[in-house]
């Protein structure tokens, strides 16, 4: 019997190991189908094949959906919103409103309180304004891993979010 090492790994983390990482349609006995390949989300499918090779198995991810209420857009003749920015223009009028006749004030938008989803929306703020990180710059989304300067709280990205 042959006896494999298995690793679990962030998403991120697995685009600089890729090229290292086993083809796994190539392991003997393996067969893509017993795991019900065609079942798993085409993303999720493609967040771990690189050049037509399968070199993960996803096992879980995460996806950030905005539920929108069509009632109040339509109720105030608006349009569903494309941008972040358009996102916190809506919330802004929405808040305060009634929007479920208990005449109490209601929200604009919500977001879980989770650490994560909040992140999701920094992320790409934090990744627009500074460029790829190199040798040079090893900075993260939280702290320059060089002098260990936080990325958070103090810096325009994230103030822009918030």
């Amino acid at each position: 019997a042959s006896i494999f090492d298995a690793y679990i790994l962030e998403l991120p983390w697995s685009i600089p190991v890729a090229e290292r990482l086993q083809d796994i349609k190539n392991i003997d006995g393996f067969d893509v189908n017993d795991v019900s390949w065609t079942d798993i989300n085409e993303f999720s499918r493609a967040s771990v094949t690189f050049n037509e090779s399968i070199r993960a198995l996803p096992l879980d991810t995460d996806y950030i959906t905005i539920g929108i209420r069509q009632d109040l857009y339509d109720k105030y003749n608006m349009s569903v919103p494309n941008t972040i920015e358009e996102m916190a223009e809506h919330s802004e009028f929405f808040f305060g409103k009634d929007h479920n006749d208990d005449n109490y004030p209601d929200w604009g938008y919500c977001l879980s309180g989770q650490a994560n989803y909040f992140f999701a929306f920094v992320a790409p703020v934090f990744q627009r304004q500074k460029p790829l990180a190199t040798e040079n710059d090893v900075s993260n989304m939280y702290f320059n891993t060089t002098n260990f300067e936080m990325m958070i709280g103090d810096n325009d990205a994230f103030k822009y979010v918030v």
